[in-house]
């Protein structure tokens, strides 16, 4: 379901963790740097899933009728 508050949400987080990667980057911490990194990639994700939900979020699309997800039944145009 689209639900705008919550993909500001999950961005605003994204923009904490983006923060703390370039203070990591300085401190010359890597493997933190790419863990905080990994975390800015999927909240930012979320955050535009929740903007744009039509029936899902993310890469859980809306089941169709017979129970199977439209990725599962081989349709790769699942979601736009």
């Amino acid at each position: 379901e689209r639900n705008p508050a919550e993909g500001a949400r999950w961005l605003s987080q994204a923009e904490h963790e983006l923060q703390a990667a370039r203070l990591l980057l300085q401190a010359g911490h890597w493997w933190d740097v790419c863990r905080h990194s990994h975390y800015v990639a999927e909240f930012s994700l979320k955050g535009l899933a929740y903007y744009r939900a039509r029936g899902g979020v993310g890469y859980f699309p809306q089941r169709g009728a017979e129970g199977e997800t439209a990725r599962r039944r081989g349709n790769r145009q699942w979601r736009k």
